[in-house]
């Protein structure tokens, strides 16, 4: 009789543990379907059962405007580190650079219908307040506190490289991210020797495996101001919006159709 009770308990005590579970599990989705919780977070968390750390990369830049090469470089970076998430963050007012930027909501737009169609891609906007320049270290302590624990990727090209010794918190950078820099030619990886002196010994480089990228904003914009057609430079989308909004356009120049 005893036998026959234990094994009627614990027969109890596995299907009390079972329903709960079903509870608990249905209790969450109900949760997530009242909630602002995305889908995609739940796609990304089920991913990540097994504890690995994410891998998160930023791309940041004025991208006056957003072209092409940019969407190389992101994609090579993408690919060849399995990137879960890269998030693209137009500057609002850089530090290195002075020269008249396109209104920042115009470069935020072009860049959220650049990346539209990738899912690992995602435009950021760092909320600089007026006229206060936008630092690097900022906006990786910004994403940090949004994504605790993750394994953290600083995408950009050569020439770039050659400002990062000067770039403020470049130290606790170089401790927290690998850094995948986009070679000007397939041959130029090698050169780096004067490139990474000034830098912390903790800096870790990574050359993205991919042909040159010969294309840059000030070739974009240069072609509009000429009248010269820009599809081969620039995404679909972004070439509507520069037609729609008339944007690095010369008065005296009209605007090309094809």
């Amino acid at each position: 009789v005893l036998e026959d009770f234990r094994e009627n308990l614990a027969k109890i005590a596995k299907t009390l543990t079972k329903t709960f579970v079903c509870w608990l599990s249905d209790s969450f989705y109900l949760l997530v379907e009242r909630s602002s919780i995305s889908s995609k977070f739940i796609q990304i968390s089920q991913s990540h059962l097994d504890f690995s750390p994410m891998r998160v990369a930023i791309f940041g830049g004025t991208f006056n405007p957003v072209h092409c090469g940019h969407l190389l470089i992101a994609k090579a970076a993408a690919n060849q580190f399995s990137l879960d998430l890269v998030f693209w963050v137009p500057t609002h007012h850089p530090p290195h650079k002075r020269q008249n930027l396109t209104e920042f909501e115009h470069r935020l737009a072009m860049v959220k219908g650049a990346i539209a169609d990738n899912p690992k891609f995602r435009a950021v906007d760092t909320g600089t307040r007026q006229g206060e320049l936008s630092y690097a270290i900022n906006t990786f302590k910004d994403l940090q506190a949004l994504y605790p624990h993750c394994q953290w990727y600083w995408i950009l090209g050569q020439d770039a490289l050659q400002n990062l010794p000067r770039w403020r918190g470049v130290a606790e950078l170089a401790a927290e991210c690998s850094w995948l820099v986009a070679p000007r030619t397939a041959s130029s990886t090698g050169s780096t020797a004067s490139e990474t002196a000034l830098l912390p010994q903790s800096f870790r480089l990574h050359w993205l495996e991919m042909l040159g990228v010969d294309i840059s904003s000030s070739l974009v914009r240069s072609y509009l101001e000429q009248g010269r057609s820009t599809r081969s430079l620039v995404p679909e989308s972004v070439q509507q919006y520069l037609q729609e909004h008339r944007l690095f356009e010369n008065s005296e120049a009209s605007y090309p159709t094809n």
